[in-house]
């Protein structure tokens, strides 16, 4: 038998006393947390009341709180890791494209089609690559067929032939007109033309495409 603690000490002892019954959280006289419900016994007119700390009566929700959050953490790792394995494996034909684009552009090598692993939307996409380095290798055999052509016609001709850019700069010369000025191509190319007259030996200076001054 002990002494009830005054009124106002504990709310919810209180409110048992009061009539009221059910259960609720307190903090006993000794500060211990607890989980405490009471009935009242009309016939004996006493009033029973059952106490449990806290710690034990919540230790199962919190031991499954736990439980959870662990198995949240591990899914959440293994989801992520999962995500990244897919990803790296999508991306990485890509990759592998990009890198092989840069080291053709790089090189001097020809333009040979990128191998195609899988038939989905990376596969399209490589396969639009491949058409696009397809037309450009067909024109650049074309602008190197129509360069040797070129050569053959300038260096075919009798005359000394200068072509120049609209600014007066040399970008051709055909042998005779090497062999006439003293001035080899890879030292006048990009230079402008000096002003000067031939007047025994004829040459064709090309400044446009369209006109030819003799």
């Amino acid at each position: 038998m002990e002494e009830l603690p005054a009124p106002g000490v504990i709310s919810l002892l209180d409110r048992f006393i009061g009539g009221y019954e059910g259960t609720g959280i307190a903090v006993n006289p000794k500060g211990v947390e607890i989980l405490t419900s009471g009935k009242t016994i009309p016939v004996a007119g006493w009033y029973a009341s059952v106490a449990l700390p806290t710690a034990v009566a919540f230790a199962p929700i919190r031991a499954m709180q736990q439980r959870m959050w662990l198995t949240t953490l591990a899914l959440t790792m293994l989801s992520s890791g999962l995500g990244w394995w897919l990803l790296t494996r999508q991306f990485v034909p890509l990759l592998t494209t990009a890198e092989t684009l840069a080291a053709l552009a790089d090189s001097q090598q020809p333009l040979q089609a990128l191998p195609i692993k899988r038939q989905d939307e990376i596969g399209q996409l490589i396969r639009g690559f491949n058409r696009l380095l397809e037309t450009l290798g067909r024109r650049e055999s074309d602008l190197m067929a129509s360069e040797e052509n070129l050569n053959i016609t300038l260096h075919s001709i009798g005359d000394a032939v200068i072509a120049t850019d609209v600014q007066g700069r040399v970008m051709r010369m055909n042998r005779t007109a090497e062999r006439l000025t003293g001035w080899p191509l890879d030292d006048a190319r990009g230079h402008l033309l000096p002003r000067c007259s031939v007047s025994s030996v004829p040459i064709r200076i090309r400044s446009s495409p369209t006109r030819f001054n003799r």
